[in-house]
């Protein structure tokens, strides 16, 4: 007997109860269906809530441009996803670029200050200025450009002018459902029987019984199915708050 994972079970629970199994029995053909559920139902999960990885790149004055293979995003991003998950990981999409301010908060000439003894006062955070010093500076350095080149998997970065640090916030997915938080697999599952049962109905909606003393009925499916397109909506209704976190 194979021996499942936890989040495995629970998936394989979650479908059993969507079908009303053993009430409703599957075909072996259409038990086959089930991987190709998954499969699709991580895609769908993992576009809606994907997998947040941090990395922090320099730039300066010798060169404008660099590039970020899309492994060096699972290797040297936060958090790092370990060897073994990898080849269940693709890369998404970047989500959101940041570019940090020479602001007078962390000015290195105020350390300079410091160092020769000149008394200085605290900085008093003034919103107005903050904004109008950002705006400045983002008129004289323009913003960072790039493109993402999947025959290559790497990211193309064209730097703005001058030096600093650029940080990306990248999205990351996987097509194995072990790597979801507990807190939402109740989600993964949704997407998970919302693709399957649509499977199984387009299957049986096709057949056509000739001198058979019994008719296929998908109603039952198809009245589960329904409610489920309704709870996916919902479910992606809600991620479009922690998509907006990126921008």
């Amino acid at each position: 007997m194979a021996k499942f994972s936890p989040i495995h079970e629970v998936i394989e629970n979650a479908i059993n109860l969507d079908l009303a199994n053993p009430g409703f029995l599957i075909s072996e053909k259409e038990q086959g269906l089930k991987d190709s559920a998954i499969y699709m139902g991580c895609l769908d999960y993992y576009r809606c809530w994907p997998m947040k990885v941090r990395m922090a790149r320099k730039y300066g004055m010798d060169g404008g441009q660099y590039t970020i293979p899309f492994d060096a995003v699972f290797n040297e991003g936060v958090p790092r996803i370990p060897k073994e998950q990898q080849k269940y990981a693709y890369f998404l999409g970047v989500m959101r670029v940041n570019k940090p301010s020479w602001n007078q908060m962390s000015n290195p000439n105020n350390f300079d200050r410091q160092l020769l003894g000149v008394s200085i006062q605290p900085n008093q955070y003034d919103p107005l200025k903050q904004i109008t010093y950002e705006t400045y500076e983002d008129l004289s350095t323009g913003q960072p450009q790039f493109d993402i080149d999947r025959t290559t998997s790497t990211i193309n970065v064209m730097c703005p002018f001058g030096l600093g640090q650029l940080i990306w916030d990248f999205a990351v997915g996987f097509t194995n459902p072990e790597y979801v938080e507990m807190s939402k697999v109740d989600w993964l599952c949704t997407f998970i029987s919302y693709r399957f049962i649509e499977s199984i109905v387009q299957a049986r909606s096709g057949i056509k019984l000739t001198n058979a003393g019994f008719d296929v009925s998908t109603a039952a499916l198809e009245e589960r199915l329904a409610y489920l397109r309704e709870k996916v909506g919902k479910i992606k209704a809600l991620s479009i708050s922690y998509l907006c976190q990126w921008s």
